[in-house]
């Protein structure tokens, strides 16, 4: 029988605190409770936004005007509802009805309900595929929340999914991929009687292990659907934050990037706060490192700050056992994180990669999708506040076949290319071949001449994805 976590069922209670006050502490450093680090003048993409539909209302407004004062004169029209009014009782009724749509939308929606527990249309199940701790590579021992180590948590499921990719696994029937993110841990809820001004060197190091991505087989049930893990797959992987990475791109080499355990800048240990992400159409998963700022101390430089990284101690204390956490004794330790990493889960023995091409920042997801002429364009969006949306094209452009030789060429489409960032003026043209063109014209302004066309969805999806 699998042993509950110390916070389920202990009367006094392992878990100080509001759940979402403890959400905000672990997963992004409180970051809302700090100054923000963009102190440019640039205008704030909601309030251009909300120009734009106060200029839209107006319009609106006026137009309503304009018909009731040519139709106030005709007789024996009935009076209509208001827009966007509907009939009492709607929501509820709708709550039980079964809706059209695309195949797999088609249910009814759930009732707003307070129950405490996973509610799922009628029709349709749920399950738990896999939980933290379960030992997925081989020699992994089976979870116990009293007796973790780095070594066993190294093996096992890490904490914390965010991005979930589900990718097919061709040879083998009824069974996919699974890769998850797992951005951040919450150590009060981890380690029983956790001292957060004194945590142990045991709890860094499996707090370290707990981090990173997972990759995972999984099993489907052929009458149910129901997911189960395999353990000891021979795909099985876990990536840490103390896993090799290859830095690529325009920062690789660079004297900011050489640390005193990487003379070389193209060696970095580990991945921190990976968030949402996506799939390639060549196979390979992305994962965006996001507040990775709040892992390290000690830093007075203002290039630092604005990234939000603090001038005292971290909130994991990190520092005190590893001193690349330190900026005053490791400054360019920091520089090696903020990128989208690319995973590729069909070779165990590959060594994930950093893109700096595509930028350094609290990249929130990398989405794909490839140009006409195939290549690679990436979006991206800085999940600090007040920061900005991202876009990158890549020079190269995607190749087709399974020979190693393809597969290199591929892994190396997001070395290099031209990366922008947009301006959003809240002028959208009404039609969808000018909004295209003023897009192009606005976003693109350095290259509009390129010949560059927005990107469409290539025509095979290799898998399907979805985001915790």
């Amino acid at each position: 029988m699998r042993k509950l976590l110390p916070l389920i069922g202990t009367p006094s209670g392992s878990h100080p605190g509001g759940r979402s006050a403890m959400t905000c502490r672990f997963r992004c450093g409180d970051a809302c409770f700090h100054e923000v680090p963009n102190t440019s003048s640039n205008e704030y993409v909601g309030d251009v936004i909300a120009g734009a539909l106060s200029r839209r209302s107006m319009m609106r407004a006026a137009a309503v005007v304009t018909v009731a004062a040519a139709g106030a004169g005709a007789v024996g029209v009935g009076q209509a509802p208001p827009a966007g009014a509907a009939p009492a009782g709607a929501a509820a009724e709708g709550a039980g009805r079964k809706h059209k749509g695309a195949r797999g939308l088609r249910f009814a929606p759930v009732a707003p309900n307070t129950a405490d527990a996973v509610t799922v249309p009628e029709g349709y199940r749920q399950n738990v595929v896999i939980r933290w701790g379960e030992p997925i590579l081989r020699g992994a021992p089976a979870f116990d929340p009293e007796k973790q180590t780095a070594k066993a948590q190294a093996g096992q499921f890490g904490y914390n999914c965010d991005f979930l990719a589900l990718l097919p696994l061709p040879g083998e029937r009824g069974r996919q991929l699974l890769v998850a993110n797992h951005e951040y841990t919450d150590e009060i809820l981890m380690f029983r009687g956790y001292d957060a001004a004194n945590p142990t060197r045991e709890q860094a190091e499996i707090a370290w292990a707990a981090h990173g991505l997972s990759a995972v087989v999984v099993e489907g049930d052929r009458k149910t659907g129901k997911l189960t893990a395999v353990p000891r797959h021979q795909l099985n992987r876990r990536v840490t934050a103390t896993t090799e990475f290859r830095l690529t791109g325009p920062v690789a080499g660079s004297e900011l990037v050489k640390t005193s355990a990487d003379p070389s800048g193209t060696k970095v240990l580990g991945t921190l706060n990976n968030c949402s992400g996506g799939v390639t159409p060549w196979g390979t998963t992305l994962h965006g490192e996001e507040n990775f700022n709040q892992y390290f101390a000690n830093s007075s430089r203002a290039t630092d700050k604005r990234y939000g990284i603090g001038t005292g101690a971290s909130e994991r204390k990190w520092e005190r056992f590893d001193k690349r956490f330190d900026v005053a004794q490791e400054p360019n330790e920091v520089h090696r994180f903020g990128y989208v990493v690319e995973f590729d889960p069909y070779d165990p023995d590959s060594t994930p990669r950093k893109h700096t091409a595509l930028g350094r920042f609290k990249h929130e997801a990398a989405t794909v999708r490839l140009t006409h002429d195939g290549r690679p364009v990436v979006y991206s969006g800085d999940d600090e506040r007040f920061d900005y949306f991202y876009k990158f094209v890549s020079s190269k452009r995607m190749k087709h076949g399974a020979s190693r030789a393809v597969r290199e060429h591929n892994l190396s489409l997001l070395d290099e290319g031209t990366l922008y960032v947009a301006k959003v003026t809240g002028d959208s043209p009404p039609s969808r071949s000018t909004a295209r063109a003023s897009c192009r014209a606005t976003v693109s302004s350095t290259a509009a001449v390129s010949g560059f066309r927005w990107p469409r969805p290539p025509r095979r999806v290799p898998c399907r994805t979805w985001t915790g």
